[in-house]
């Protein structure tokens, strides 16, 4: 049995991707025996994470200081990238280095734009560099 609390989390943490919430679901199916917890659900979440964590790390090592910079900002929901205050915050250089940032991210499968918003492709890599490598608590 699930509640629907953390039917609710493993829609948060995949973003609503279908292939990512059968995959977490079936983590936490593993540690369930009767009822579904937080605990559990936490233990799922970590260990999918650790199974992923080499491709992940693999990404970030591929990215620049710049396009990592620009990523912690789309985490921190900044509304307004190319103003001076979140290019001077993140160290983005000058406005003209946003449209190269995007460009190579996007290249890289690393976000897509939707009706110009940008979105993460794996939502699960959203997550990690969210919740372990820029440490921001879940």
């Amino acid at each position: 049995m699930i509640s629907k609390d953390l039917i609710a989390r493993i829609i948060q943490v995949t973003s609503n991707h279908p292939y990512h919430i059968q995959q977490l679901a079936h983590y936490l199916w593993r540690y369930t025996e009767q009822e579904a917890s937080n605990e559990k659900f936490d233990q799922s979440v970590d260990e999918l994470m650790l199974n992923n964590e080499i491709f992940f790390r693999r990404e970030v090592e591929l990215l620049t200081s710049l396009q990592l910079r620009y990523l912690e900002a789309l985490l921190n929901n900044e509304q307004q990238m190319s103003s001076a205050e979140v290019i001077r915050k993140y160290q983005l250089g000058s406005p003209g280095n946003l449209s190269t940032i995007k460009s190579a991210l996007e290249s890289k499968e690393i976000i897509d734009f939707f009706e110009k918003e940008p979105l993460f492709v794996n939502p699960l890599f959203e997550y990690w560099l969210r919740t372990f490598y820029f440490e921001e608590p879940r």
